[in-house]
């Protein structure tokens, strides 16, 4: 019953302090705010005017002081003169076909390179890659030379 009361109390309060709440409308509490007299803040004092100087008496202090960069004018090109680069000639490895022995389902040639003999018969190839034999015929050796990169054919010395 306390609590109850109190809290009627506290209500009755609340009401009583809120203008809208106590029956005031909303349009005669602005016009009572309007009636009172409004308080003004002082202004700061203003801080002393001085007078503007250019830092250029005779300039216009709206123009810009940036001129625009110079037209660029493209260089004038000079005709390009090639210079055909000299080839490079290539010597063909120095084989000699000293002898062919077999038949027609196997021959062997008998092949020297810097004093070197090599005896071969179709699609071997030389130590270090430096030939392939092709074909061995009956008095030439067909060949793929690594140097000049070609295909030789190379007759028998006789």
């Amino acid at each position: 019953m306390k609590k109850t009361l109190i809290s009627l109390v506290i209500l009755s309060l609340v009401i009583s302090s809120s203008p809208v709440l106590a029956g005031e409308t909303a349009p005669e509490s602005i016009k009572a705010a309007a009636a009172e007299p409004a308080v003004e803040k002082a202004a700061p004092p203003a801080a002393p005017e001085k007078e503007y100087t250019p830092k250029l008496a005779d300039k216009d202090p709206f123009k810009t002081l940036i001129s625009p960069p110079p037209a660029q004018i493209a260089p004038q090109e000079k005709p390009l003169t090639v210079i055909p680069e000299k080839e490079k000639i290539v010597e063909p490895l120095p084989i000699k076909v000293t002898f062919i022995v077999g038949t027609d389902m196997r021959r062997f040639a008998n092949l020297v390179l810097n004093r070197k003999t090599y005896e071969m018969t179709n699609g071997e190839d030389a130590e270090g890659g430096l030939f392939h034999v092709i074909e061995v015929g009956d008095r030439s050796v067909k060949i793929f030379d690594s140097r000049v990169k070609k295909e030789r054919t190379i007759n028998l010395v006789e």
